[in-house]
């Protein structure tokens, strides 16, 4: 594309000469921009967004500004990872419209996806040359192997003399190849996962040559893997305007930045119950007389990451605040929480010793030398009746290698050992 940005979900951006203003209202429209009272915009999502031959891709927090301008080939890596999980919870975590693949590159996708599992279509029928008598002649007998076109004309290319030989329909197989290639150029920006294919197709159709086969192989296909190829080749065809955003994002990262720190730390589900239930416990002939609606539970609190590790209890929580480009930082209510749960869990465990705990935050390092390191300490304390100041709790603040967490997710590697000693000693 002539046009590709990069930016960090969250960071704001001035309006630049490259955008429309129909490009702008229409990402507005679809709440991936937001506009601030100054006139600027602000990213609202992670992922790719091509539109109106603009691409957008926006990175998770932990990358800084200063990386994007100066570390681009590191920065495409990432950009690869983070496709790559928004695929994987695309299909496993698909409530609240949180995750979305859509138009061109969505149609790429599972095209390239298809022919990893199926093959070239072919029509699986068999033409024979007969001859004068009625008997097959298998001098004349041929089968394309691969679709040429001469002219005006479609030709074999090779001959075959034996018997019980596929015949494929080279219309439908050239129009296939046209739509592997059209689909590798659509997700080379953001994925390598078919990178092997590159050199297995050349395209020898036009736009115009394609829509026609399409145009004629709909009215008479009737398997129900052409009729789903075609339909996603309509797709790449389209220029209809719902059709002109090709996008594959998510608008809450956090959630796969929490599943992957779960995974890396070998998250216990379990030790959820060991938190205590909140219950109200309503006085019935008060709520009769007020006419107040009664409401018995409120459920229980949901950690992040709990782990027994060497009998040692932990419990972290997954931040996903930009400490590098706007300096945020988690508020009171979150703080306190990651102190309720300490205080908690020692209760509930009869422990003398209070559980490891610790915030976690999102770091993207291109030197491959971190991957998670201590930066600083919430401290609680109180001052008591002569003016001392009485420590409550300190609890760690962490960055993780955003690259590194992603990396053992998609490969399926967990580090805990690794992490805690890196965390605690």
């Amino acid at each position: 594309m002539n046009n590709t940005l990069i930016k960090v979900d969250g960071s704001e951006f001035e309006k630049l000469a490259t955008i429309s203003d129909d490009t702008l209202n229409q990402l507005i429209s679809k709440r991936l921009l937001k506009k601030t009272d100054d006139n600027r915009f602000k990213i609202s999502f992670v992922g790719y967004i091509e539109i109106n031959g603009t691409v957008l891709i926006s990175v998770p927090y932990g990358v800084s500004t200063n990386q994007l301008a100066n570390n681009r080939v590191e920065i495409q890596h990432l950009i690869k990872k983070v496709i790559k999980v928004i695929q994987f919870f695309s299909q496993h975590y698909s409530g609240a419209n949180e995750f979305c693949i859509s138009g061109k590159i969505a149609a790429s996708f599972k095209i390239l996806e298809d022919f990893e599992n199926y093959g070239l279509i072919t029509r699986n029928k068999r033409t024979n040359s007969l001859r004068g008598t009625g008997a097959i002649d298998w001098t004349k007998t041929i089968r394309k192997n691969t679709p040429a076109k001469s002219g005006k004309n479609w030709i074999y290319e090779s001959l075959v003399r034996r018997n019980k030989k596929i015949h494929e329909s080279h219309e439908l197989t050239a129009l296939h190849r046209w739509a592997l290639c059209k689909s590798l150029g659509h997700i080379q920006i953001v994925s390598d996962e078919f990178e092997h294919m590159n050199d297995l197709f050349t395209n020898i159709l036009s736009n115009e040559e394609a829509s026609g086969i399409a145009s004629r192989q709909i009215g008479i296909a009737t398997r129900d893997r052409d009729l789903l190829f075609l339909d996603l080749v309509q797709k790449l065809l389209s220029n209809d305007a719902t059709e002109t955003i090709s996008a594959i994002y998510t608008s809450s990262f956090n959630i796969i930045w929490e599943k992957a720190l779960q995974f890396v730390f070998k998250h216990e589900k379990k030790l959820k119950k060991k938190l205590p239930n909140v219950i109200w416990a309503d006085d019935d002939t008060s709520m009769q007389q007020l006419h107040i609606k009664p409401r018995s539970s409120s459920g229980s609190p949901e950690v992040d990451i709990a782990f027994m590790n060497n009998n040692e209890l932990y419990i972290l929580d997954a931040k996903y605040y930009d400490l590098f480009n706007t300096g945020y930082r988690p508020g009171l209510t979150d703080l306190w929480k990651q102190f309720y749960y300490e205080q908690a869990y020692k209760i509930a465990t009869s422990s003398n010793s209070t559980p490891k705990g610790g915030l976690i935050f999102p770091y993207f390092d291109t030197g491959k030398k971190l991957t998670i390191k201590k930066f600083s300490t919430v401290q609680f304390h109180v001052e008591s009746a002569n003016s001392d100041k009485v420590e409550m709790a300190n609890i760690p603040a962490f960055v993780a290698s955003i690259d590194d967490v992603l990396e053992q997710f998609l490969t399926g590697i967990s580090s805990q050992k690794d992490y805690i000693r890196n965390m605690y000693n």
